[in-house]
């Protein structure tokens, strides 16, 4: 099946390696439109995201199998190996998103290893009770676990308004011993930007 079997517009074609490349980034963002943030960050032509953008609501089943389908053209491109590999392991990854977005049921043990290539298998529970008697010797204070680890992550805390400072008080003083040893330019900096009520704890762009 091609591309242009389950893609409106699109005319059957075989792909040039640049051409399934766009494609692929195109189906990234309309996977964007269906799971907000599903794209960390998006670097790229912003006309191809606004191409997106004023696309029809896109459907996640549809989007698998446009992922399926280019998959199956990367035979038929000019990209090396490596690059192949890539992208097919991403594109076989989105087919099982799609369907999955789209209600399809898969444990947890399947879906691990369709979006990322590897086998993993479920631990006795035993492991991880060794485990919390282990951490339990070496968080100080009484009372329960959970309790005690909270009390000592509590004093790890930067107060949210000392953030910024802390952070640009140690990024100029890893610059110090960095930038000699690196052969950095003297002009170059990074900005930081402090941001509340996100999934993740550090971002970059």
């Amino acid at each position: 099946m091609g591309l242009g079997d389950l893609v409106p517009g699109h005319p059957r074609v075989t792909f040039a390696g640049v051409n399934l490349v766009t494609e692929y980034l195109k189906l990234g963002l309309r996977f964007d439109r269906v799971v907000d943030g599903f794209v960390d960050a998006y670097t790229g032509d912003p006309a191809l995201k606004e191409q997106v953008q004023n696309e029809p609501q896109p459907d996640p089943a549809d989007l698998g199998r446009q992922a399926a389908a280019l998959s199956d053209e990367i035979a038929n491109t000019d990209l090396s190996v490596d690059r192949a590999a890539f992208l097919r392991a991403h594109l076989d990854a989105l087919t099982v998103g799609g369907a999955v977005l789209a209600g399809d049921k898969l444990s947890f043990i399947d879906e691990v290893r369709a979006y990322f290539q590897v086998q993993i298998s479920l631990t006795p529970t035993d492991v991880y009770a060794r485990a919390h008697e282990q951490i339990a010797e070496l968080v100080p204070g009484h009372g329960p676990l959970l309790d005690r680890v909270r009390d000592f992550r509590q004093t790890e805390l930067c107060p949210p308004e000392l953030v910024a400072t802390a952070v640009a008080t140690l990024a100029a003083e890893l610059r110090k011993l960095v930038v000699p040893a690196a052969g950095l330019p003297l002009d170059e900096h990074i900005d930081f930007e402090i941001a509340r009520d996100v999934s993740w704890s550090g971002f970059n762009y």
